[in-house]
């Protein structure tokens, strides 16, 4: 029996071994002062790296939801300006010198109104009023039947209407009229509201169009961003909304006016006179011969003011009963002279796009 004294003797075999902690070795400086050692790292370099390249990952294109709403929306106000100033370079200078419609002609009033048609319209009316010269014997009485006194007829549009229509006896009125908007006598009266920038040419309204490149470079960049948002599995409601709003900015844009800013005020202001609609509208009611001073109203307000005097006369004519008069810009592609300027109101996207935001 071993002597339990016996401190040489060695333990039994069965006793439980007990290992010495690891003492680390403090770090010092160059002077010998101990450098506080943060806890051991429990995240190894390799999972580091991982979660970096899963982070980079997240968004799509490497650009943060919120930023890329915010660059996109920038850039739609920059295609908005652009557009404007596109617009204003392309449309022409207009003659100030042109103040009221007083200033025109009654043709050229037409014209502005709703082009040739109108033109044709007011026309063929005024030769159908115009005063009549009778023949008159040496005994003071009338011999045979009346004829259009030319002297009258004054303007080069009237005298070449008035020519077509004895050159073609028994030609109906609604064929009249459709020649005279063919006259060069009516292409004259057009070009002549185009040389004072009342009205623009047809290449000029072609080249306006080229300003909704500008809006549909951004809807192309928004679309990108919703197909590569989704097949990232990520919200677009945002990117959508503005998207939708770039291409509503872009339709705006594609609209070409006949008419200019200065043309359409002044159209605007005379449609604002009073007593212009009732003088037309009495000339022609009275069955009367009238002046081409009492075609104002016709010229200004369209084919409405014949249509209520004289319905039988404006159904000979083939008269277009909205033609012209308060309905806006007539014979025209129509944008209503916006380029838009609405926001999409901060709507919300409820719990589908919480904290990274809609923009894909």
């Amino acid at each position: 029996m071993p002597d339990p004294y016996d401190v040489a003797a060695e333990p039994p075999s069965s006793a439980v071994e007990t290992t010495a902690p690891t003492i680390s070795t403090p770090v010092t400086d160059a002077r010998g002062v101990a450098v506080p050692q943060g806890p051991p790292s429990t995240t190894s370099a390799a999972t580091t790296s991982a979660a970096t390249t899963s982070a980079s990952t997240t968004d799509t294109w490497g650009i943060p939801s919120t930023t890329f709403l915010a660059y996109y929306g920038g850039a739609i106000v920059l295609a908005i300006v652009l557009a404007k100033i596109t617009k204003a370079t392309l449309t022409p200078r207009p003659d100030k010198s042109v103040t009221s419609v007083a200033q025109l002609d009654v043709y050229e009033v037409a014209a502005l109104n709703a082009g040739p048609k109108l033109v044709g319209v007011t026309v063929v009316a005024r030769l159908q009023r115009v005063p009549m010269a009778v023949p008159v014997g040496a005994d003071g009485q009338a011999m045979g039947q009346g004829y259009v006194d030319e002297r009258h007829l004054t303007r080069p549009v009237e005298q070449a209407a008035l020519k077509l229509w004895r050159s073609q006896p028994g030609l109906a009125l609604d064929q009249l009229r459709s020649q005279v908007e063919k006259l060069p006598e009516t292409e004259a009266l057009i070009a002549s509201l185009q040389k004072r920038g009342l009205l623009r040419t047809p290449g000029g309204r072609a080249a306006l169009r080229l300003r909704a490149l500008w809006p549909l470079a951004v809807v192309g960049l928004g679309v990108a961003r919703i197909l590569a948002g989704t097949a990232n599995t990520k919200p677009v409601l945002y990117i959508s909304l503005l998207t939708g709003f770039a291409g509503l900015v872009t339709l705006g844009c594609l609209g070409a006016p006949t008419r200019t800013r200065r043309g359409q005020k002044l159209l605007t202001d005379a449609q604002k006179q009073p007593g212009i609609r009732d003088l037309s509208q009495s000339a022609f009611a009275s069955g009367m011969p009238i002046e081409s001073a009492s075609l104002i109203g016709l010229a200004v307000f369209g084919s409405t003011v014949l249509w209520a005097a004289d319905p039988t006369m404006a159904g000979m004519l083939g008269a277009p009963r909205t033609l012209g008069g308060l309905s806006g810009d007539t014979g025209s592609s129509s944008s209503g002279g916006s380029d838009g300027g609405s926001s999409d109101g901060g709507s919300s996207c409820g719990g589908g796009c919480g904290g990274g935001g809609c923009g894909g």
